[in-house]
């Protein structure tokens, strides 16, 4: 509705008639403040880097950034048992063309963003809650301490969380319907490739899911409902066959090792520290209560009786909740009680948390709206906000004091190598020399290892190994061990005999053999004590290999906040495009609004993106080439015709009946 000079239409009146206004099943008010939420959310995140520089801190997302890069220039064995992340991001680097760099660090907060866009709109669409909620649940979850630390530390977690997500919102939305379940397996399938550690515990909650079900099997069997129209029948299903297929490519298609999955030896004795660090940070205080609160909220709103297929999907919702919920708190636990549990992993991989809190946070704002008026509109929204920002501190503040400018003369000596490497290594494999001594060796040497790795160019990334020792023990021919006193020294020895296993080889094809300063200072010394003619660039030896000067390097490419943010936006589209088809389709029976479907596409599309992008790679293509398009645009052609012959969404659903007034202290 447009106002228009002179058409009798009070300018005060505009705030009501657009709240009246509605598109696509939501009111249009509701449209844009999910929309400032999620562009404000997505910019608290991409401000923490420098305006002009937007450039990879932190520690597993230099390997993200290497891993993305490796894609379609090897064998995709080579980036190990998560290849989700790496395949999606570069089918979508087919269509937004940028610095792989750049495009991971913008990628994480656009998925934490996705993520809660999921959570919020499966929630809503299952328990038939307002449409304002959406926008609240999306704000508190998106700035929740648990996900900016997936968003800065754990982002192969983070994409599992997204698809597995959409996964758990078509099984409990599909109403049974076994076409719609292949959608349902096709996400839990796709989940397992992002992370097949932590598709083990979801696997863990989704049988305890069918345990809390059975009186619901024996009740629908008994009606005649078929296997795989009940709510145990469908997980067990979806998850069982999603999980096996997604095993099954890691581990027989690219031929992973399971011995490599998992390695927690080098950080055992953090674990412990690392879990109590995560419960205090999440403030449990605050989060406790909220998450009671949005139990209770929840408890209200609940589908009235006369709905039974609402109901059903409600019950169900609430039981994959709890679920969740009892894992996380005895895995937390665990970790609390035993040091070799990784407690904080159960804490941070739990969506209904911060989902509960911000059904608190809302509910809190319906409570105060009992009474409309002015200032309790005002009050509402002041308490929401301040809340969300209580929630929001730690999390915030941890990703800025984590986020730092790359300063570092590393990155400048890599760069240099990169350049070497192009010129005059030919297709020949590389060897950086590492040497760290003392308790911390292990772990030092796995980071400068990503970050080795994410600063060479996409086509050495494959060939490019590491050598953690000594020079002497390397132009020696064999690894250097350490004598075992120390639980360190165990695992240095051990890391450094499966690195011999592929330099041994290496060096027998006339490996190159380059010492950065910056990350093994001593070796580098004694080099140059050696034969100071070998050093190439400022900070990089060349300890074997065509003798040449780097000279003055190009100049470093630059991704600012605003080109990151488009992006995010145009990556954002993409995957909203490629999965509103199959949302539209898998969904119908839920009755979503088309905001629902908006918000839930995306992770749809994700899951989508690690399918095809897995295809691709693992059978010898780029996806980031024109192969890589056309699976793109096949698949958005696909999504659109699924959802021209989709039923007809975005109908206002049904009215509640009228409720009797809400006792005196009860949450409206």
């Amino acid at each position: 509705m447009t106002v228009r000079p002179g058409d009798g239409r009070s300018r005060r009146a505009w705030p009501s008639r657009l709240a009246a206004t509605r598109w696509g099943g939501a009111p249009a008010a509701v449209w844009l403040v999910s929309g400032a939420v999620a562009v404000a959310a997505v910019a608290v995140y991409l401000f923490a880097y420098p305006f002009h520089d937007i450039q990879p801190a932190g520690f597993d997302i230099h390997a993200y950034e290497w891993q993305a890069k490796a894609v379609g220039h090897g064998p995709l064995s080579v980036v190990g048992a998560r290849p989700g992340l790496p395949v999606m991001a570069a089918l979508l680097g087919s269509v937004v063309h940028v610095d792989v760099a750049g495009q991971i660090v913008v990628l994480m907060p656009m998925l934490g963003l996705v993520l809660a866009l999921a959570v919020a709109a499966a929630v809503r669409v299952a328990f038939r809650l307002s449409t304002w909620v959406l926008p609240v649940v999306v704000a508190v979850m998106v700035l929740y301490p648990g996900t900016a630390r997936v968003v800065h530390g754990y982002q192969a977690s983070l994409l599992f969380m997204v698809i597995a997500t959409a996964g758990v919102a078509v099984l409990i939305l599909a109403a049974g319907t076994t076409g719609r379940l292949l959608a349902a397996g096709a996400m839990f399938a796709a989940a397992c490739l992002a992370h097949v550690v932590l598709f083990a515990i979801f696997a863990a909650i989704a049988g305890l899911y069918v345990l809390l079900s059975v009186p619901a099997f024996l009740r629908d069997r008994r009606g005649g409902a078929p296997l795989f129209a009940t709510d145990a029948g469908a997980a067990a299903a979806t998850v069982l066959s999603g999980g096996i297929l997604g095993a099954a490519a890691i581990y027989g298609w690219l031929a992973v090792r399971p011995a490599s999955t998992i390695n927690t030896s080098n950080v055992v004795n953090v674990l412990q520290q690392r879990t109590l660090s995560e419960v205090r940070r999440i403030r449990p205080y605050l989060i406790g209560p909220l998450a009671v609160v949005g139990g209770l909220f929840l408890r209200h709103e609940r589908p009235a009786a006369g709905q039974p297929g609402v109901q059903r999907a409600a019950r169900a919702m609430a039981r994959f909740g709890a679920a969740w919920l009892a894992v996380t708190v005895a895995g937390t636990v665990a970790g609390l009680i035993r040091e070799s549990v990784a407690g904080h992993r159960f804490l941070l991989f739990s969506p209904p948390l911060p989902a509960l809190a911000g059904l608190g946070v809302a509910g809190l704002g319906a409570l105060i709206l009992r009474t409309r008026s002015a200032v309790m509109i005002v009050a509402a929204v002041a308490v929401v906000m301040g809340l969300t920002f209580l929630v929001a501190a730690g999390g915030v503040s941890y990703f800025y004091q984590r986020t730092y400018p790359r300063i570092d003369p590393v990155y400048g000596q890599l760069r240099a190598a990169g350049v070497y490497l192009e010129r005059y290594g030919d297709d020949r494999p590389v060897v950086f020399v590492l040497d760290r001594q003392g308790a911390v060796a292990v772990t030092s040497i796995k980071f400068r290892s990503y970050v080795v790795k994410g600063e060479m160019p996409a086509d050495v990334v494959a060939r490019t190994l590491i050598y953690p020792g000594k020079l002497q023990d390397l132009e020696a021919g064999r690894p250097t061990i350490l004598p075992e006193t120390a639980s360190w020294e165990r695992s240095f020895n051990a890391a450094s005999r499966q690195a011999w296993t592929q330099i041994e080889p290496a060096l027998g094809e006339g490996a190159i053999v380059m010492i950065v300063q910056r990350f093994a200072s001593d070796p580098f010394r004694a080099a140059m004590a050696r034969d100071p003619s070998r050093r190439i660039a400022p900070g990089l030896y060349l300890v074997r290999g065509p003798l040449h000067a780097v000279g003055v390097l190009p100049p470093a490419p630059r991704f600012g906040i605003v080109p990151g943010a488009l992006s995010a936006a145009a990556m954002f589209l993409l995957l909203a495009l490629v999965g509103f088809g199959v949302a539209r389709t898998a969904l119908a029976g839920a009755e979503p609004t088309v905001l629902d479907l908006v918000a839930l596409s995306p992770a749809i599309g994700a899951g989508l993106a690690v399918l095809a992008g897995f295809l691709v790679a693992a059978a010898g293509g780029d996806p980031r080439g024109p192969l890589g398009l056309v699976v793109v645009l096949g698949l958005s052609a696909g999504s659109v015709a699924l959802a021209r012959s989709g039923r007809r969404v975005g109908a206002p659903q049904p009215e509640r009946p009228a409720r009797p007034p809400a006792a005196p202290g009860r949450v409206a």
